[in-house]
């Protein structure tokens, strides 16, 4: 039961493993709980009353771990606090203001942004490999070097992006718009691209004959270069001027 215990309460804060504060409010909440699982015990309890008494017992910790979270994102938003070096591996940032932050060799693997704006961020030599990414705003954000292999972007905005040398394979990219984006010297293999809308976006010493569009709509300069490209433009809508 003790390591029950110790699943619920992780589960609680995974989404705030990246805060200092949560991560010492966790540790403090698991170890009074362990203390009043014993107390229950010892009055004579089962182990599952005694469990059951002890999660009851906890109350609305999530409304104190939201306001350590709203402490957090107004921070960052005046640059006063900086993500950490590490990221525990699967974290999950749901809400989260991330703005002009520099993601530097960092493992980020499995990790998953949800209505989050990473405005002005940069991914350098970062292990991004099966990341989720949903409702993001990358406006003016850069991928450098980065291996974004099985990554999932779902309804995210990409405005006056960057991306260099950066391992796309397997990507699904569903919905979302790319306004003046550009690729250079990517790699697209089963590389997906659904429902989203491209504008402006240039793909340089890029090999993207494997890029499957489906559902998308594009600009005149993008479907110019892609038909030059000899990509499958079957199921592209080409936008009226």
């Amino acid at each position: 039961m003790i390591q029950q215990l110790e699943e619920h309460v992780h589960t609680i804060f995974t989404p705030y493993l990246h805060v200092t504060a949560a991560q010492e409010l966790q540790e403090e909440l698991l170890q009074n709980l362990k203390e009043k699982y014993n107390d229950y015990k010892q009055q004579g309890l089962n182990d599952k009353e005694a469990y059951d008494f002890t999660i009851n017992s906890i109350g609305e910790v999530s409304e104190l771990v939201e306001s350590i979270h709203d402490h957090i994102n107004e921070a960052k938003q005046n640059g006063s606090v900086n993500i950490p070096d590490e990221i525990a591996p699967n974290s999950r940032f749901h809400s989260t203001t991330l703005r002009n932050e520099n993601f530097t060799s960092m493992d980020l693997e499995g990790t998953t942004f949800s209505h989050s704006d990473l405005t002005d961020s940069t991914f350098t030599s970062s292990d991004l490999e099966n990341c989720t990414f949903e409702n993001v705003n990358f406006t003016s954000s850069s991928f450098v070097s980065s291996d974004l292999q099985n990554v999932v972007f779902k309804d995210c905005i990409f405005n006056s992006v960057n991306f260099t040398s950066c391992d796309l394979d397997s990507v699904i990219i569903d919905g979302g718009t790319f306004n003046q984006v550009t690729f250079n010297s990517c790699c697209f293999d089963n590389t997906k691209f659904h429902h989203v809308i491209l504008n402006n976006v240039q793909f340089n010493d890029s090999d993207v004959n494997d890029i499957e569009l489906e559902g998308v709509s594009v600009d005149k300069i993008t479907y110019d270069f892609l038909s030059d490209a000899n990509v499958n433009l079957s199921k592209v809508t080409l936008k009226s001027i």
